[in-house]
């Protein structure tokens, strides 16, 4: 028989794949500039997220050779009992929901746990396949990565800073991971269809107001996957 597959999970799945963590095996500072050993960066790149303790960290000068250090700026004390974690915030929600979620964060004193979000839209649509063997069904998805931004940058400005930066890699990241999960098929040499749009003064339902009623931009897109099925073996 076969389990129920559900498309939000499997994009969660995902986005928990994307996140590197380590445990900061020695540790140096310089003016500020603490440089941290670990075994493996994984998938951390300059001007990605970390969490390091309670604290929220940009990280810079990422080791692209060896993959083994990265920098952070900060006036705390970084120590070897402490482990790193990339941060990504992920919700599956509607629009009015996600902008709930976010203004809550913001009253809780937990805005820096806002951004970068990784956002599911809740209308997701499912297509159940004729006679197939393989595939569960044919989910279409529409997913926004968002970061903060402030009014005072120009758009080139936010061009570098956000999307080249921070979002362009994290988009590349989830689609590289989104297309290694075993819950989906991907033919050899096939290409997910996307369709993908950046805004700079992020829009919802092609209006101009702002989505979470703060500076914010983001990379927004919508594609298909094909969910494989999962079968089961009921032993009694």
């Amino acid at each position: 028989m076969t389990e129920q597959v559900y498309t939000e999970d499997i994009i969660e799945a995902v986005v928990t794949a994307m996140k590197s963590s380590g445990t900061i095996d020695s540790v140096s500072e310089s003016g500020g500039a603490w440089t941290i050993e670990t075994s493996d960066t994984g998938n951390l790149k300059d001007t990605f997220k970390v969490l390091i303790g309670s604290n929220f960290y940009r990280v810079s000068n990422v080791d692209t050779t060896f993959k083994t250090s990265f920098d952070v700026v900060t006036s705390d004390t970084i120590t070897t009992d402490m482990a790193w974690e990339m941060y990504i915030d992920y919700i599956f929600e509607s629009p009015v929901n996600a902008v709930n979620e976010i203004v809550q964060k913001g009253l809780n004193q937990k805005g820096k746990e806002k951004f970068e979000l990784i956002w599911l839209f809740n209308n997701i649509d499912e297509i159940d396949p004729i006679d197939n063997n393989l595939i569960d069904k044919e989910a279409t998805i529409t997913v926004a990565i968002v970061t903060d931004r402030t009014l005072q940058q120009t758009a080139a400005e936010v061009k570098i800073s956000r999307f080249e930066t921070r979002l362009y890699p994290l988009y590349d990241l989830f689609i590289k991971t989104l297309k290694l999960s075993g819950s989906i098929i991907l033919n050899a040499n096939e290409s997910l269809n996307i369709t993908k749009h950046d805004w700079y003064n992020y829009g919802a339902l092609q209006n101009n107001k702002n989505v979470f009623n703060e500076p914010t931009c983001a990379v927004e897109f919508k594609t298909t996957i094909k969910v494989k099925k999962v079968f089961t073996n009921n032993i009694y």
